[in-house]
């Protein structure tokens, strides 16, 4: 579309071959109801890519998501996020985010963002990172037993990335599983007020 910015809007599933723009354009894909497949790939160069589905949001094994500057978002909203071997998410020197309503499976995925915090990924039921230690994960799953807080890689960041049902999980729990870096955290509580306190937090 030379340097505009692209938008579908679908009520049902949404199939996606190429699409690609320059300049400051972005593109946004919707499917209220229904499903996201991205077969091949999405590329901007200094504008965002937002892809959100009503239901699931999958990559197959030949999609290349990919922004030479721009923030990514792949929401998936009451589904599963399904990034496929062989895929590609690459947002330059943006941040990628990335949320699944139930289960995420996360692939490959690059950015060359100076904030530690450059690659977030939430899911409501499962997370499945390929054992990255470097992402910062948010796993509702993972909630239950806090003397696990060391094996987990968490960060404060993710909770409060603006993705409201991993939140409103941890707040109805009042716990949370996290770890800064490698610091270990032995506690984390909700206070009177309704925050997460990080005990053993920098």
């Amino acid at each position: 579309s030379g340097t505009g910015s692209i938008g579908l809007d679908a009520g049902r599933e949404v199939f996606v071959q190429s699409v690609s723009t320059g300049g400051q354009g972005g593109i946004g894909i919707v499917s209220r109801t229904a499903d996201v497949h991205v077969i091949r790939s999405l590329h901007t160069a200094a504008g965002p890519i937002n892809v959100v589905a009503g239901q699931s949001v999958s990559l197959d094994g030949t999609a290349v998501v990919r922004s030479v500057s721009g923030d990514v978002a792949l929401t998936a909203t009451y589904q599963d996020f399904v990034q496929h071997a062989g895929s590609l998410i690459d947002s330059g020197f943006g941040r990628v985010r990335i949320h699944a309503g139930f289960d995420a499976q996360i692939g490959v995925v690059r950015s060359s963002n100076l904030s530690r915090f450059r690659i977030t990924a939430t899911a409501g039921n499962h997370l499945n990172d390929g054992g990255n230690s470097h992402r910062n994960v948010l796993d509702a799953q993972l909630n239950s037993r806090l003397d696990q807080l060391n094996q987990a890689s968490l960060s404060r960041l993710s909770i409060l990335a603006g993705f409201p049902s991993p939140l409103e999980s941890l707040k109805k729990r009042n716990e949370a599983v996290v770890s800064i870096d490698s610091a270990p955290i032995t506690e984390a509580k909700i206070d009177a007020n309704g925050a997460i306190v990080l005990s053993g937090a920098d």
